[in-house]
Formats: structure tokens, C-alpha cells, sequence
């Protein structure tokens, strides 16, 4: 069974911390600290910066981050 891990994400436009997300499989083995992505944010998409990786979180039923920014593509 595959440990699922979140990370919290700074997000470009103005938040004051950090928000939880979900990583989905597919990008379990991609994502880094310092990894920019896009995720969910209220009815829009917002870009952000990986600035922790963690196995659990407080918060039940995140959402889930949508994509990886390469900066090689």
C-alpha cells in the first residue's frame, strides 16, 4: 500500500500561510520542496511554491494538487 503525502504550498497571490494540499500518485515521486504547482483555489486555479512534504495533516478532505510546473518544458 502506497503512503499518501501532502504538502503545503505557498501560493503566488496574497495568502497569508501556506495551504494543505493532497498529492495525487501520479506526482508522488516528482514533487520536491521548491517544486512550483498548480492547484484548486476557491473557483480558480492558483500557482504555487512546495515549501513542506509531510505523510499526514490536520485538515480532512483536501484538495488535491492538479499539475507540476516543469521549468525544463
Amino acid at each position: 500500500m502506497s503512503e499518501t503525502l501532502f504538502v503545503s504550498v505557498a501560493l503566488d497571490q496574497s495568502v497569508q500561510k501556506p495551504l494543505d494540499y493532497a498529492v495525487p500518485p501520479e506526482l508522488k515521486n516528482l514533487i520536491a520542496i521548491g517544486s512550483r504547482v498548480e492547484v484548486p483555489l476557491r473557483k480558480q486555479n492558483a500557482k504555487g511554491t512546495i515549501v513542506s512534504i509531510q505523510t499526514t495533516s490536520p485538515y480532512p478532505n483536501l484538495k488535491t494538487v492538479l499539475s507540476l510546473y516543469r521549468d525544463w518544458e
